[in-house]
């Protein structure tokens, strides 16, 4: 979660430093000024699910919490001001106090995550079995060309768009099964050192489907995508 704090940061974010450092600067990571606010705080928590349930109130059906993590970087040089248990746990603690306030306003609860979450959770504290328990749905961020080469045995991910999605997500299914939620990936339509067009933003959407769901979204930061890919309802 990443939102700046007009009184000041205090333990509202989370800091640098290590237990021999006990107070750091707010911890910015790779974001410029903007801090990580820290998720272990209780007014931080209120605070994003107010946010959520007055956009429940305003008739959305639906709430996707983003960038609902820790920082990159290595733990022992960060500092989260009142946390009790791993930053995994108060991740998923979180997404449990999310989950009643929210559907009582008619809305569903869903988190996006990072692809590498299945594999390397401790790496940003997005544990997906404990997640999965809290929210309707899970949207894992599988863009091709954030993969590693070598991931999950595909050579280059991001020229083998169709490869990587299936065995990915197919990992997502494994890890959620027996909790209730669904998982609804985010693919990749926009281009970043391999050139996408209709035919590889369809390899995704055929992956998606052959792994188990028909259900998936597209992300373009410009909002331009290519429609031709996606078959008619």
């Amino acid at each position: 979660m990443i939102r700046p704090w007009p009184n000041g940061p205090g333990a509202k974010a989370i800091r640098t430093g290590s237990s021999r450092i006990p107070s750091g600067q707010p911890y910015a990571s790779k974001y410029g000024a903007i801090a990580f606010t820290n998720f272990a705080d209780p007014e931080i928590r209120k605070y994003n699910i107010d946010l959520a349930t007055e956009a429940a109130e305003l008739g959305f059906d639906g709430i996707m919490y983003d960038y609902v993590r820790r920082p990159d970087g290595a733990l022992s040089q960060m500092q989260f001001p009142g946390l009790t248990v791993t930053p995994g746990e108060s991740i998923a603690e979180f997404l449990h106090e999310s989950r009643d306030p929210v559907r009582d306003k008619g809305a569903n609860l869903g988190a996006a995550v990072f692809g590498i979450a299945a594999t390397r959770p401790d790496e940003i504290a997005q544990d997906i079995p404990q997640i999965a328990r809290y929210v309707d749905y899970v949207a894992p961020m599988l863009y091709p060309s954030h993969w590693n080469a070598g991931e999950y045995g595909v050579a280059n991910p991001n020229a083998q768009p169709y490869d990587i999605i299936f065995r990915s997500l197919a990992d997502f299914f494994h890890q959620t099964e027996g909790t209730g939620a669904k998982v609804i990936p985010w693919l990749q339509d926009f281009s970043l050192g391999v050139n996408y067009g209709d035919a590889e933003v369809k390899a995704q959407i055929d992956a998606a489907s052959a792994a188990g769901t028909n259900s998936f979204f597209l992300w373009n930061a410009a909002s331009r995508y290519h429609s031709s890919a996606v078959a008619p309802g």
